[in-house]
């Protein structure tokens, strides 16, 4: 069980457009934006899998999971000592990868994945250019 990860739409065949940052800040802040959002989503997929997972799945995921939000730490941590605005929301990341994770427990792939690259996109304007969420759009 993981958070899907892939967002290339020619190899998914599904049909969203993904988020293409640019070099440099733009893609450090979307790396650690992502990870910190797959966090969520896989918290959010352990709790819900928990009467029927294996102990050693759940044992595996809960490693995942910890693995990805310390990377997501540690790339922050590079980025801010490279002097890149690093802002994010972790309560709105947090909201937003438990409504992702819906997507995909309801078997909504093309949604969640248009969902995230949206997700990551606000966060990552928000981050670096100081535009308010409310000044941005998100589809519910």
């Amino acid at each position: 069980m993981e958070a899907i990860t892939t967002h290339n739409e020619q190899s998914t065949g599904l049909n969203f457009i993904p988020f293409r940052p640019a070099p440099g800040d733009e893609t450090a802040v979307a790396s650690i934006v992502r990870k910190m959002l797959h966090y969520h989503i896989l918290r959010v997929q352990l709790e819900g899998s928990r009467p029927w997972m294996d102990n050693h799945v759940r044992l595996v995921a809960r490693r995942r999971a910890k693995q990805v939000r310390l990377k997501g730490f540690a790339e922050e941590r590079e980025a801010i000592d490279a002097k890149i605005r690093v802002i994010y929301d972790d309560e709105m990341l947090r909201r937003e990868g438990t409504r992702i994770a819906y997507f995909i427990a309801r078997d909504q792939l093309e949604e969640a994945l248009a969902y995230e690259e949206e997700i990551v996109a606000v966060a990552v304007n928000h981050s670096l250019y100081g535009t308010e969420f409310e000044d941005m759009a998100i589809a519910a």
